[in-house]
């Protein structure tokens, strides 16, 4: 069991780095189960840093839901549906690793907001979301069979549409 999440987190490492494709992983049902929980999980992890506990949990879970909503809807009308588990647990693979580096980057920033090194971890920060789109833009451009610039562009898309969706949700649920 150890030796197969060692692989697994070294798999997950090679993509972030852009060195694997998400159709390298098997299309397994239980391993996007596993990874997509796992992902969950971190978000929360990540969100309480600045979120009181049920919004993280519900952030985390409007990002799972949109991810799944997103990649379902792209691979049918491209005809790739049978690609939906690799790309989904690819993307929630790499989200948890540069979600898992984002946790320290984002616990300096709020703790060093009177500080000079406050623009060094708002640096970081926006290296990791620069690194995000990228990893996003590798994965889409091998799910959807596009070039890296289709796959950024779809990036790029898919975290305007979250970004709108969650925080317009969030701004509701603040002034109910």
């Amino acid at each position: 069991m150890l030796k197969y999440l060692k692989q697994l987190v070294w798999f997950f490492s090679l993509l972030v780095c852009l060195k694997r494709k998400p159709q390298d992983l098997p299309a397994s049902e239980f391993l996007l189960v596993q990874t997509v929980l796992v992902y969950f999980l971190v978000g929360c992890a990540h969100s309480t840093l600045h979120q009181a506990f049920f919004q993280s949990i519900l952030i985390s879970g409007l990002d799972i839901l949109f991810m799944i909503l997103f990649v379902f809807l792209c691979l049918k009308i491209f005809r790739f549906g049978r690609r939906f588990s690799q790309t989904l647990t690819a993307l929630a693979g790499s989200g948890t690793i540069l979600t898992l580096l984002a946790i320290p980057v984002t616990s300096g920033l709020l703790r060093t907001q009177d500080s000079p090194v406050y623009a060094l971890f708002a640096f970081l920060l926006l290296f990791l979301f620069v690194w995000s789109i990228s990893v996003q833009a590798h994965i889409f451009r091998h799910a959807f069979s596009f070039s890296l610039g289709g796959g950024l562009w779809f990036a790029f898309l898919y975290n305007l549409l979250s970004y709108m969706l969650i925080s317009g949700l969030l701004q509701n649920q603040a002034s109910v």
